[in-house]
Protein backbone atom coordinates (compact mmCIF):
# COMPACT_ATOMS: atom_id res chain seq x y z
CA UNK A 1 0.00 0.00 0.00
CA UNK A 2 1.41 3.39 -1.06
CA UNK A 3 1.02 6.47 1.10
CA UNK A 4 -0.21 9.63 -0.51
CA UNK A 5 2.54 12.26 -1.13
CA UNK A 6 0.96 14.81 1.24
CA UNK A 7 0.91 12.23 4.06
CA UNK A 8 4.61 11.50 3.51
CA UNK A 9 5.38 15.24 3.63
CA UNK A 10 3.49 15.64 6.91
CA UNK A 11 5.27 12.68 8.48
CA UNK A 12 8.64 14.01 7.34
CA UNK A 13 7.99 17.45 8.79
CA UNK A 14 6.90 15.86 12.07
CA UNK A 15 10.12 13.88 12.30
CA UNK A 16 12.23 17.00 11.66
CA UNK A 17 10.33 18.89 14.37
CA UNK A 18 10.87 16.02 16.83
CA UNK A 19 14.63 15.98 16.15
CA UNK A 20 14.83 19.75 16.64
CA UNK A 21 12.97 19.59 19.97
CA UNK A 22 15.23 16.79 21.21
CA UNK A 23 18.29 18.84 20.29
CA UNK A 24 17.03 21.86 22.24
CA UNK A 25 16.27 19.67 25.27
CA UNK A 26 19.74 18.11 25.16
CA UNK A 27 21.33 21.55 24.97
CA UNK A 28 19.26 22.80 27.91
CA UNK A 29 20.24 19.71 29.83
CA UNK A 30 23.95 20.29 29.50
CA UNK A 31 24.53 24.03 29.15
CA UNK A 32 23.51 26.50 31.81
CA UNK A 33 23.67 30.31 31.74
CA UNK A 34 27.12 31.75 31.25
CA UNK A 35 28.45 28.51 29.84
CA UNK A 36 28.04 26.64 33.13
CA UNK A 37 27.99 22.90 32.56
CA UNK A 38 25.02 21.18 34.15
CA UNK A 39 24.62 17.41 34.50
CA UNK A 40 21.44 15.41 33.95
CA UNK A 41 18.73 15.66 36.62
CA UNK A 42 20.24 18.89 37.94
CA UNK A 43 18.16 22.02 37.59
CA UNK A 44 17.90 25.31 39.37
CA UNK A 45 15.30 27.66 40.82
CA UNK A 46 14.78 31.37 40.58
CA UNK A 47 13.96 33.37 43.70
CA UNK A 48 10.34 33.59 42.58
CA UNK A 49 10.11 29.82 42.14
CA UNK A 50 11.62 29.27 45.57
CA UNK A 51 9.15 31.69 47.11
CA UNK A 52 6.22 29.93 45.47
CA UNK A 53 7.38 26.63 46.93
CA UNK A 54 6.92 28.06 50.43
CA UNK A 55 3.43 29.55 50.09
CA UNK A 56 1.32 29.79 53.24
CA UNK A 57 4.44 29.68 55.39
CA UNK A 58 5.03 25.98 54.72
CA UNK A 59 8.42 24.54 53.93
CA UNK A 60 9.18 22.66 50.76
CA UNK A 61 9.96 19.33 52.43
CA UNK A 62 7.79 18.09 55.28
CA UNK A 63 7.73 15.01 57.44
CA UNK A 64 11.21 13.59 58.05
CA UNK A 65 13.30 15.18 60.82
CA UNK A 66 14.47 17.86 60.12
CA UNK A 67 12.77 19.14 56.95
CA UNK A 68 15.73 21.45 56.27
CA UNK A 69 18.98 21.78 58.22
CA UNK A 70 19.50 24.65 60.63
CA UNK A 71 20.08 27.80 58.57
CA UNK A 72 23.49 28.44 60.13
CA UNK A 73 24.77 25.05 58.99
CA UNK A 74 23.75 25.12 55.32
CA UNK A 75 26.87 24.69 53.20
CA UNK A 76 27.73 26.53 50.00
CA UNK A 77 29.23 24.30 47.36
CA UNK A 78 30.18 25.13 43.76
CA UNK A 79 28.76 22.03 42.08
CA UNK A 80 30.60 22.42 38.79
CA UNK A 81 33.75 24.55 38.37
CA UNK A 82 33.52 27.16 35.63
CA UNK A 83 36.30 28.39 33.39
CA UNK A 84 36.07 31.60 31.40
CA UNK A 85 38.50 33.61 29.28
CA UNK A 86 36.26 36.67 29.00
CA UNK A 87 35.20 39.41 31.40
CA UNK A 88 31.70 37.93 31.67
CA UNK A 89 30.92 37.25 35.38
CA UNK A 90 31.10 33.58 36.21
CA UNK A 91 28.35 31.81 38.12
CA UNK A 92 28.39 29.78 41.31
CA UNK A 93 25.65 27.34 42.25
CA UNK A 94 25.26 27.23 46.04
CA UNK A 95 22.82 24.58 47.17
CA UNK A 96 20.60 24.03 50.17
CA UNK A 97 20.23 20.39 51.22
CA UNK A 98 17.32 18.74 52.97
CA UNK A 99 15.17 15.65 53.43
CA UNK A 100 12.04 14.76 51.49
CA UNK A 101 9.05 13.14 53.22
CA UNK A 102 9.66 9.57 54.31
CA UNK A 103 8.39 6.99 51.84
CA UNK A 104 8.62 9.21 48.74
CA UNK A 105 10.23 7.76 45.61
CA UNK A 106 12.01 10.92 44.47
CA UNK A 107 12.65 14.50 45.43
CA UNK A 108 9.59 16.78 45.42
CA UNK A 109 8.94 19.45 42.82
CA UNK A 110 11.18 22.44 43.42
CA UNK A 111 14.21 20.32 44.28
CA UNK A 112 16.61 17.87 42.67
CA UNK A 113 18.39 14.65 43.57
CA UNK A 114 22.03 14.65 44.64
CA UNK A 115 24.89 13.32 42.57
CA UNK A 116 26.78 10.31 43.91
CA UNK A 117 29.69 12.56 44.92
CA UNK A 118 27.39 14.94 46.80
CA UNK A 119 25.73 12.04 48.57
CA UNK A 120 29.15 10.80 49.74
CA UNK A 121 29.83 14.23 51.27
CA UNK A 122 26.62 14.33 53.34
CA UNK A 123 28.22 12.85 56.50
CA UNK A 124 30.68 15.78 56.53
CA UNK A 125 27.81 18.26 56.21
CA UNK A 126 25.09 16.83 58.42
CA UNK A 127 26.48 13.74 60.11
CA UNK A 128 25.47 10.04 59.96
CA UNK A 129 27.47 7.45 58.01
CA UNK A 130 27.56 5.73 54.61
CA UNK A 131 26.07 2.29 54.12
CA UNK A 132 28.26 -0.51 52.81
CA UNK A 133 27.83 -1.09 49.97
CA UNK A 134 27.15 2.59 49.31
CA UNK A 135 26.00 2.21 45.68
CA UNK A 136 23.08 -0.15 45.09
CA UNK A 137 20.82 -1.01 42.14
CA UNK A 138 17.32 -1.51 43.46
CA UNK A 139 13.92 -0.96 41.87
CA UNK A 140 12.32 -1.10 45.33
CA UNK A 141 14.06 1.90 46.93
CA UNK A 142 14.06 5.64 46.14
CA UNK A 143 16.21 6.70 43.21
CA UNK A 144 19.46 8.54 43.98
CA UNK A 145 20.62 9.50 47.46
CA UNK A 146 18.44 8.40 50.36
CA UNK A 147 18.67 7.89 54.12
CA UNK A 148 17.66 4.68 55.86
CA UNK A 149 18.36 3.82 59.51
CA UNK A 150 20.85 6.70 59.82
CA UNK A 151 22.89 5.54 56.79
CA UNK A 152 23.22 7.11 53.34
CA UNK A 153 22.65 5.00 50.21
CA UNK A 154 22.98 5.87 46.54
CA UNK A 155 20.55 3.94 44.34
CA UNK A 156 21.25 3.64 40.61
CA UNK A 157 18.18 1.51 39.95
CA UNK A 158 16.14 2.88 37.05
CA UNK A 159 12.69 2.36 38.60
CA UNK A 160 13.11 4.02 41.98
CA UNK A 161 10.04 3.62 44.19
CA UNK A 162 8.99 4.91 47.58
CA UNK A 163 9.44 2.58 50.51
CA UNK A 164 8.74 2.71 54.23
CA UNK A 165 11.60 4.14 56.27
CA UNK A 166 13.48 5.50 53.23
CA UNK A 167 14.00 9.28 53.03
CA UNK A 168 15.27 10.88 49.78
CA UNK A 169 18.02 13.48 50.29
CA UNK A 170 17.52 16.48 48.03
CA UNK A 171 18.90 19.89 47.11
CA UNK A 172 17.66 23.17 45.75
CA UNK A 173 20.10 25.48 44.05
CA UNK A 174 20.26 28.82 42.31
CA UNK A 175 22.76 30.71 40.20
CA UNK A 176 24.55 33.59 41.87
CA UNK A 177 27.34 35.80 40.50
CA UNK A 178 30.82 34.40 41.02
CA UNK A 179 32.21 35.47 44.39
CA UNK A 180 35.04 34.01 46.42
CA UNK A 181 33.23 32.69 49.46
CA UNK A 182 34.27 30.03 51.93
CA UNK A 183 32.66 28.43 54.96
CA UNK A 184 28.93 28.13 55.40
CA UNK A 185 26.47 29.91 53.16
CA UNK A 186 23.51 31.88 54.34
CA UNK A 187 19.95 31.48 53.10
CA UNK A 188 16.96 33.58 54.08
CA UNK A 189 13.41 33.11 52.76
CA UNK A 190 14.67 31.01 49.88
CA UNK A 191 17.25 33.58 48.78
CA UNK A 192 20.99 33.05 48.93
CA UNK A 193 22.78 36.00 50.53
CA UNK A 194 26.19 36.70 49.01
CA UNK A 195 28.89 37.76 51.43
CA UNK A 196 32.41 38.75 50.53
CA UNK A 197 34.97 36.10 51.37
CA UNK A 198 37.76 36.36 53.89
CA UNK A 199 41.10 36.42 52.08
CA UNK A 200 42.93 35.12 55.16
CA UNK A 201 40.76 32.33 56.53
CA UNK A 202 38.76 29.37 55.34
CA UNK A 203 36.88 26.38 56.76
CA UNK A 204 38.19 22.95 55.72
CA UNK A 205 34.85 21.26 55.07
CA UNK A 206 35.97 17.67 54.53
CA UNK A 207 39.72 17.37 55.12
CA UNK A 208 42.70 19.22 56.56
CA UNK A 209 44.13 22.70 56.09
CA UNK A 210 46.94 21.33 53.95
CA UNK A 211 44.32 19.82 51.60
CA UNK A 212 43.24 23.36 50.66
CA UNK A 213 46.74 24.85 50.59
CA UNK A 214 46.50 26.57 53.97
CA UNK A 215 47.77 26.14 57.53
CA UNK A 216 46.20 25.34 60.91
CA UNK A 217 45.65 28.18 63.36
CA UNK A 218 47.48 27.70 66.67
CA UNK A 219 46.76 31.05 68.33
CA UNK A 220 43.59 31.77 70.32
CA UNK A 221 43.25 35.39 69.21
CA UNK A 222 43.66 34.51 65.53
CA UNK A 223 41.24 31.59 65.99
CA UNK A 224 38.57 33.99 67.25
CA UNK A 225 39.30 36.48 64.46
CA UNK A 226 38.85 33.71 61.89
CA UNK A 227 35.49 32.69 63.35
CA UNK A 228 34.33 36.29 63.23
CA UNK A 229 35.42 36.87 59.63
CA UNK A 230 33.85 33.58 58.52
CA UNK A 231 30.54 34.49 60.22
CA UNK A 232 30.41 31.25 62.19
CA UNK A 233 28.34 32.65 65.03
CA UNK A 234 30.84 31.79 67.80
CA UNK A 235 33.22 34.25 69.44
CA UNK A 236 35.27 32.54 72.16
CA UNK A 237 37.81 29.75 71.60
CA UNK A 238 38.39 27.33 74.48
CA UNK A 239 41.54 25.19 74.72
CA UNK A 240 41.32 21.42 74.39
CA UNK A 241 43.94 18.70 74.29
CA UNK A 242 42.23 15.56 72.99
CA UNK A 243 44.28 13.82 70.33
CA UNK A 244 41.28 12.71 68.26
CA UNK A 245 40.47 16.30 67.24
CA UNK A 246 41.47 18.56 64.34
CA UNK A 247 44.85 20.23 64.66
CA UNK A 248 44.63 23.76 66.05
CA UNK A 249 41.52 25.91 65.72
CA UNK A 250 38.25 24.20 64.75
CA UNK A 251 34.51 24.62 65.04
CA UNK A 252 32.45 21.90 66.68
CA UNK A 253 28.80 21.50 65.75
CA UNK A 254 26.12 19.11 66.95
CA UNK A 255 23.67 18.68 64.09
CA UNK A 256 21.07 17.24 66.47
CA UNK A 257 21.06 20.09 69.01
CA UNK A 258 22.49 22.85 66.74
CA UNK A 259 25.09 23.62 69.40
CA UNK A 260 28.25 25.31 68.10
CA UNK A 261 31.54 25.75 69.96
CA UNK A 262 34.96 27.09 68.98
CA UNK A 263 38.01 25.13 70.15
CA UNK A 264 41.79 25.42 69.98
CA UNK A 265 43.45 22.00 70.11
CA UNK A 266 47.06 22.21 71.33
CA UNK A 267 47.83 18.48 71.51
CA UNK A 268 51.03 17.88 69.47
CA UNK A 269 49.80 14.34 68.69
CA UNK A 270 46.94 15.86 66.65
CA UNK A 271 49.22 17.20 63.94
CA UNK A 272 47.70 16.54 60.54
CA UNK A 273 44.20 15.82 61.86
CA UNK A 274 41.18 17.33 60.13
CA UNK A 275 37.44 16.94 59.63
CA UNK A 276 37.78 13.13 59.62
CA UNK A 277 37.88 13.30 63.45
CA UNK A 278 34.14 14.03 63.46
CA UNK A 279 31.86 11.55 65.22
CA UNK A 280 29.67 11.09 62.14
CA UNK A 281 27.33 8.46 63.57
CA UNK A 282 26.49 10.79 66.48
CA UNK A 283 26.18 13.81 64.17
CA UNK A 284 29.04 15.63 65.91
CA UNK A 285 31.05 17.51 63.28
CA UNK A 286 34.48 19.10 63.65
CA UNK A 287 35.88 21.35 60.90
CA UNK A 288 39.33 22.99 61.00
CA UNK A 289 39.66 26.74 60.55
CA UNK A 290 42.65 27.50 58.34
CA UNK A 291 44.83 30.53 57.61
CA UNK A 292 47.19 31.67 54.89
CA UNK A 293 50.00 32.33 57.41
CA UNK A 294 52.32 29.65 58.79
CA UNK A 295 51.63 29.26 62.53
CA UNK A 296 54.30 29.73 65.18
CA UNK A 297 55.35 26.67 67.18
CA UNK A 298 53.73 26.33 70.61
CA UNK A 299 56.15 26.95 73.46
CA UNK A 300 56.45 24.35 76.21
CA UNK A 301 55.17 26.84 78.80
CA UNK A 302 52.04 27.66 76.79
CA UNK A 303 49.18 27.96 79.35
CA UNK A 304 46.79 25.92 77.18
CA UNK A 305 49.35 23.15 76.82
CA UNK A 306 50.07 23.12 80.55
CA UNK A 307 46.36 22.99 81.40
CA UNK A 308 45.94 19.57 79.78
CA UNK A 309 49.15 17.92 80.91
CA UNK A 310 47.11 15.21 82.65
CA UNK A 311 45.74 14.11 79.26
CA UNK A 312 49.18 14.13 77.65
CA UNK A 313 50.60 12.02 80.48
CA UNK A 314 47.78 9.47 80.46
CA UNK A 315 46.39 7.12 77.85
CA UNK A 316 47.59 7.58 74.29
CA UNK A 317 46.27 6.64 70.85
CA UNK A 318 49.09 5.58 68.55
CA UNK A 319 48.51 5.72 64.78
CA UNK A 320 52.03 4.67 63.78
CA UNK A 321 54.45 2.35 65.56
CA UNK A 322 54.11 0.56 68.88
CA UNK A 323 53.08 1.49 72.42
CA UNK A 324 56.60 0.81 73.66
CA UNK A 325 58.01 3.39 71.23
CA UNK A 326 56.14 6.14 73.11
CA UNK A 327 56.90 4.85 76.62
CA UNK A 328 53.54 3.13 76.98
CA UNK A 329 52.36 -0.45 77.04
CA UNK A 330 49.49 -2.21 75.22
CA UNK A 331 46.09 -2.53 76.89
CA UNK A 332 45.08 -6.17 77.16
CA UNK A 333 41.93 -6.07 79.29
CA UNK A 334 38.41 -4.92 78.51
CA UNK A 335 37.99 -2.52 81.45
CA UNK A 336 41.09 -0.44 80.65
CA UNK A 337 40.28 -0.52 76.92
CA UNK A 338 36.93 1.12 77.64
CA UNK A 339 38.48 3.54 80.14
CA UNK A 340 41.15 4.61 77.65
CA UNK A 341 38.53 5.36 74.99
CA UNK A 342 36.56 7.44 77.50
CA UNK A 343 39.60 9.39 78.67
CA UNK A 344 40.64 10.04 75.07
CA UNK A 345 37.06 11.14 74.22
CA UNK A 346 36.80 8.79 71.24
CA UNK A 347 33.62 8.47 69.19
CA UNK A 348 33.07 4.86 70.31
CA UNK A 349 33.64 3.62 73.87
CA UNK A 350 31.83 0.27 73.67
CA UNK A 351 34.42 -2.50 73.35
CA UNK A 352 33.89 -5.34 70.87
CA UNK A 353 35.97 -8.45 71.49
CA UNK A 354 37.64 -10.34 68.65
CA UNK A 355 40.35 -12.99 68.25
CA UNK A 356 42.19 -12.60 64.95
CA UNK A 357 45.83 -13.21 64.19
CA UNK A 358 45.94 -10.51 61.51
CA UNK A 359 44.79 -7.71 63.84
CA UNK A 360 46.83 -5.62 66.28
CA UNK A 361 47.28 -7.12 69.69
CA UNK A 362 45.16 -5.79 72.53
CA UNK A 363 42.99 -2.65 72.45
CA UNK A 364 42.70 -0.75 69.17
CA UNK A 365 40.48 1.85 67.50
CA UNK A 366 39.33 1.07 63.95
CA UNK A 367 38.42 3.96 61.62
CA UNK A 368 36.66 2.75 58.48
CA UNK A 369 37.29 5.23 55.67
CA UNK A 370 34.65 3.62 53.45
CA UNK A 371 31.59 4.21 55.62
CA UNK A 372 33.16 6.71 58.12
CA UNK A 373 32.37 4.58 61.17
CA UNK A 374 34.70 4.22 64.16
CA UNK A 375 34.71 1.17 66.45
CA UNK A 376 36.63 0.06 69.53
CA UNK A 377 38.11 -3.46 69.61
CA UNK A 378 40.00 -5.76 71.97
CA UNK A 379 41.93 -8.48 70.14
CA UNK A 380 42.57 -11.46 72.43
CA UNK A 381 44.24 -13.69 69.89
CA UNK A 382 47.45 -15.21 71.37
CA UNK A 383 48.73 -15.60 67.79
CA UNK A 384 48.46 -11.93 66.81
CA UNK A 385 51.35 -11.13 64.51
CA UNK A 386 50.89 -7.36 64.70
CA UNK A 387 52.30 -5.22 67.48
CA UNK A 388 52.24 -1.96 65.51
CA UNK A 389 49.42 0.37 64.64
CA UNK A 390 48.21 0.61 61.04
CA UNK A 391 46.67 3.46 59.06
CA UNK A 392 43.12 2.45 60.04
CA UNK A 393 43.73 0.54 63.29
CA UNK A 394 45.24 2.72 66.00
CA UNK A 395 46.59 1.24 69.23
CA UNK A 396 45.36 2.48 72.59
CA UNK A 397 48.21 2.49 75.08
CA UNK A 398 48.52 3.01 78.82
CA UNK A 399 51.41 4.41 80.87
CA UNK A 400 53.08 2.25 83.44
CA UNK A 401 50.98 3.97 86.07
CA UNK A 402 47.74 5.04 84.40
CA UNK A 403 47.01 8.67 85.12
CA UNK A 404 43.56 9.74 86.15
CA UNK A 405 42.00 12.84 84.72
CA UNK A 406 38.87 14.81 85.37
CA UNK A 407 36.09 14.81 82.83
CA UNK A 408 36.02 17.72 80.42
CA UNK A 409 33.42 19.32 78.21
CA UNK A 410 32.79 17.58 74.93
CA UNK A 411 34.78 19.27 72.20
Amino acid sequence: MHLRPWIVRILGAGMLLLVAVMGVMASAQHDGPGGLRVTERRWFLSREEMSRSELSGGVLFKGAPPAWPNISAIAAMPLVPTVTTTSTPRLEVPCEYGLAPMGESRCPQGSASLTKEECQQMPYRYGRVLHLPFVIESNYDPWGCFLFKEEYYYNEGLLGTGRSGRIPVCKRCQHVPKVDFFGWSEWADGTYIIRKASTRFRVAETGTCSDIGMYPIMDQVICEQAAQELLLGVSHASPTCYEERPEGCYIFQSMASHQKLLWLNVNPQSRGNGAETSAFARQLLRRPLCATDIPAELESNNPALLSCQDILDGFLKVSNGTCEAVDRKPILDLANCKLAAQKLSLADTDVEVTSQADRPQGCYYYKNSKDLTATLWLNRSPNSSQSSATSHRHLLCTPTEAATSKGKRRS
